[in-house]
């Protein structure tokens, strides 16, 4: 996993390299350039007949576009340095022989669709209004597709993704040694474009403030359960749900059907009566236990202690998907507050914890709640405008709440808090996931996941990141469009088998 800093962080980082003596400033900024150049020439297609224009700013980050266009020139490639600074001043013109003819200031310079633009115009240290030439060069900027981006894009705020004037919008940022938190969240998401972290020779072992860490495909090596050849349906778990109502069915039927794909041995799903012909026509697999629901098509407050019993002696509940009931909820509660099972909790389920029918210290231990951000604002009783202002704040403010209990915030990077509050963000899926359905799968693949017997803390940053690795398979190997909640279903023995490969 990688660290995910505030501009606060990255500059004490950088402190602590160059006065630990492990790495000069000059050696730092030496190194980026270097590393910018270096992707330049073996990321962009055909390198040695496009012309790069570096925009250089006040500044390191200025500084790191001046390196780099020293070693475009040095590999060949065709680079002009378009200085917004007045002077070619400073040590880094005097180590660096740069000729001339290369270099030319801002008023002098005319715009070309056809160029790479790379933007080394404002890095970390920016969180006031941007004015004058370097407003002017970010609207030139804002003119192209073709933009490469040194750490931020120039307009993005580094510590929460707002933007300080109308941004740069970037192809690439390339992250000098961690990525942001600017780099995850408002418009600094878009603004970023694909993010790669280039390292600069930081220092590792520095101890930080941030609470943030991306998680990676090899953090996951070994999480997923071994094949065992003494093996029965029970000892791969038992899975209960209660879930879908009329309206709804599909909610549940996605949900427990994912379940099993991920490794679940049994899945029992207690459903309305009414509706129980629905479910044995699409849950081949699993076994439908009916309740009598008096022909209403949802679970009422009669049903509750039946429903209490059939948790019983089960591996994990999930409770939520699609479910709708009438009395105000009363027997969502009721069920809830006996519920002595590993659950995952999800959608309509958190109607009683709105209502204040049941608090959060009721739920069991063993609990993953599964909010998307409309859902955690209105749990935790949170505006979404704070949030988007300070996101990294108020997600630390909500770790007491959850009284060691976690909680996933599903959007366009999902945020998991464990049980033993650590943050982490995954960022491996993408658009396509924003579908109907989309949370049932993910609620399912956790329960299935927990009933394997996998420590819930793990279960939960896996079953998120399969849940992104399917959307990636879709869309490299079938389409950029038209995926449902079903084809995230089907994928998902792809997506594991990637995890059980990585080396």
């Amino acid at each position: 996993m990688i660290a995910i800093l505030t501009s606060e962080d990255a500059q004490l980082i950088d402190k602590e390299t160059i006065d630990s003596g492990h790495k000069s400033e000059e050696n730092l900024i030496n190194n980026a350039g270097k590393s910018i150049a270096q992707f330049i020439v073996e990321n962009i297609e055909d390198p040695f007949n496009k012309n790069f224009i570096i925009l250089a700013g006040p500044g390191n980050n200025g500084n790191d576009g001046i390196v780099a266009h020293y070693y475009l020139n040095k590999f060949k490639v065709k680079s002009t340095l378009v200085l917004l600074r007045k002077k070619m001043n400073g040590w880094v013109f005097k180590k660096y022989n740069i000729p001339n003819h290369t270099v030319i200031q801002y008023r002098q310079f005319k715009f070309k669709k056809s160029n790479w633009y790379v933007d080394a115009i404002f890095g970390l240290g920016l969180n006031r209004e941007i004015r004058g030439i370097y407003k002017e060069a970010i609207d030139e900027l804002r003119k192209s597709k073709r933009v490469i981006s040194i750490d931020v894009p120039t307009g993005i705020n580094p510590n929460n993704g707002k933007s300080i004037c109308s941004p740069v919008i970037s192809n690439y940022t390339l992250a000098m040694g961690y990525p942001k938190i600017g780099h995850y969240f408002n418009d600094g998401l878009d603004s970023s474009g694909k993010l790669i972290i280039l390292d600069i020779g930081l220092a590792k072992d520095i101890n930080l403030n941030n609470k943030f860490n991306l998680i990676e495909l090899n953090d996951l090596k070994g999480l997923y359960p071994a094949i065992n050849k003494n093996v029965h349906k029970y000892i791969k778990g038992h899975v209960v749900t209660i879930a879908g109502s009329k309206g709804y069915t599909g909610a549940a039927i996605l949900a427990c059907t994912s379940a099993l794909k991920v490794g679940a041995g049994v899945v029992k799903a207690i459903v309305p009566d009414s509706l129980n012909h629905i479910f044995e026509n699409f849950l081949h697999e699993c076994i439908t236990y009916p309740i009598d629901d008096k022909g209403k098509g949802f679970f009422s407050l009669k049903n509750k202690d039946e429903l209490i019993s059939l948790t019983k002696n089960k591996d994990a509940l999930l409770f939520g998907p699609g479910l709708a009931s009438s009395e105000n909820n009363m027997w969502m509660s009721k069920v809830l507050s006996n519920v002595d099972i590993p659950l995952v909790l999800d959608a309509s389920g958190f109607s009683p914890i709105y209502s204040k029918k049941i608090e959060i210290s009721q739920l069991p231990k063993k609990c993953i709640l599964t909010p998307h951000l409309g859902e955690f604002s209105k749990i935790f009783k949170i505006n979404l405008d704070s949030f988007y202002l300070n996101p990294m704040e108020t997600i630390i403010s909500i770790i007491p709440k959850l009284e060691k209990r976690i909680l996933i915030v599903k959007g366009p990077v999902t945020i998991i808090i464990t049980t033993k509050g650590e943050i982490f963000f995954i960022n491996n899926g993408n658009n396509l996931l924003a579908t109907s359905g989309s949370g049932d799968v993910l609620a399912g693949i956790l329960i299935g996941l927990i009933a394997q017997g996998i420590n819930i803390d793990n279960a939960a940053i896996l079953g998120c990141y399969i849940h992104g690795l399917t959307s990636q398979i879709y869309r490299k190997e079938i389409n950029k469009h038209g995926m449902i909640a079903s084809d995230l279903i089907k994928l998902l023995p792809s997506a594991i088998s990637k995890l059980v490969n990585v080396s």
